[in-house]
């Protein structure tokens, strides 16, 4: 038992000792130092704490400072839907590692990551029996320095495992986007639209306005891979949502004289990501910049289309008058009293 507890307990002889004295500066120590979100130096190595419980998963990305300690950088929750809350621990793992790497590209792109876990995901993604969506998590996580070390200690563990037990509630994201918790980069994600649906309306309010301003020859430069490759005609659109934007894409590309389209990094598209998050966070800040707020998807507007009657319009006959002077047939025919109109 803590000295301090032990002394409280000795009503009767109450005594103050160093060691009561030396523990209670050290809980007060640690009672006003919070583990406060910090930012990584560039090329060195990061750790990545795993956890899940029935209904989340969640990581932790920390940092190691020169006195070892882990000092965390970022928080991802994701709660699991249906098919997902079966997946076995192993499985659940391997999950909330991809989304990690899915909404901390950039962090994964630019460090060597060391997943700190007591699973044994190397030998089960690089199994050669690997099929289903191990193998494609696989081919997912294949493109960055991943390592996988014993977990020797529980550290920034005990982080990971609380934002499992406690997650937030997901928006209706669509196609699985984490929810995220701790610094957040504010990507375009209203509560219709997935990811996907933001970067397809970021390209349809880019062309509108093509349009509107009269350009004839336009180069689209996106960090989207999805949509690049379904412009193109590469990728299949099988999503019916998906779809819709595909085809509102070409209704709206038709009319250009050239329309090029091009995938580039991510660390290519930062003037553009950075101008979505402070749109979302600082309107003044944006200065003399157009932002549109959209209140529903681009491909649910009611257009008003004017119907126009297939034939000869009441003005013609004025028009054909005012221009040569004649008169419609029918104005020359004998009227019910037996005279005639005249065209004078």
């Amino acid at each position: 038992m803590p000295p301090v507890l032990q002394n409280l307990r000795q009503a009767k002889q109450f005594s103050w000792p160093d060691e009561c004295r030396q523990a209670f500066e050290e809980l007060k120590k640690y009672l006003t130092s919070p583990p406060l979100l910090v930012r990584p130096k560039v090329g060195e190595v990061l750790y990545l704490y795993l956890a899940t419980s029935p209904e989340a998963v969640s990581s932790v990305l920390v940092r190691e400072n020169e006195n070892r300690v882990h000092q965390p950088i970022y928080y991802v929750s994701k709660v699991l839907h249906e098919a997902e809350t079966r997946y076995s621990k192993a499985e659940k793992i391997i999950f909330a590692l991809v989304i990690s790497a899915q909404r901390l590209r950039s962090y994964f792109q630019a460090h060597a990551i060391v997943v700190l876990t007591d699973q044994p995901l190397r030998a089960i993604l690089h199994c050669p029996d690997t099929s289903g969506r191990l193998a494609k998590w696989a081919v997912k996580l294949g493109e960055f320095d991943i390592q996988y070390r014993p977990r020797p200690a529980l550290k920034a563990q005990v982080l990971a495992d609380f934002i499992a037990e406690c997650p937030t509630t997901d928006l209706p994201s669509g196609e699985g986007d984490p929810v995220k918790v701790g610094t957040s980069d504010c990507d375009l994600d209203p509560a219709w639209a997935s990811n996907n649906q933001a970067e397809y309306e970021a390209l349809v309010a880019g062309l509108k306005l093509a349009l509107e301003l009269g350009i004839d020859r336009l180069k689209v430069f996106s960090d989207s891979q999805l949509i690049v490759g379904q412009t193109k005609g590469e990728f299949e659109t099988r999503d019916p949502t998906m779809a819709k934007y595909h085809q509102k894409v070409k209704d709206l590309v038709a009319p250009f004289g050239y329309f090029g389209i091009s995938h580039i990094p991510r660390v290519e598209n930062a003037r553009a990501d950075a101008l979505s998050r402070l749109a979302m966070s600082d309107y003044d800040a944006l200065g003399r910049t157009f932002v549109q707020n959209l209140e529903r998807p681009s491909i649910d507007e009611v257009e008003e289309v004017l119907q126009l009657a297939v034939g000869q319009s009441w003005m013609d006959p004025i028009t054909q008058y005012l221009t040569d002077g004649s008169v419609p047939e029918d104005l020359r025919k004998p009227n019910d009293s037996g005279g005639q109109l005249s065209s004078t």
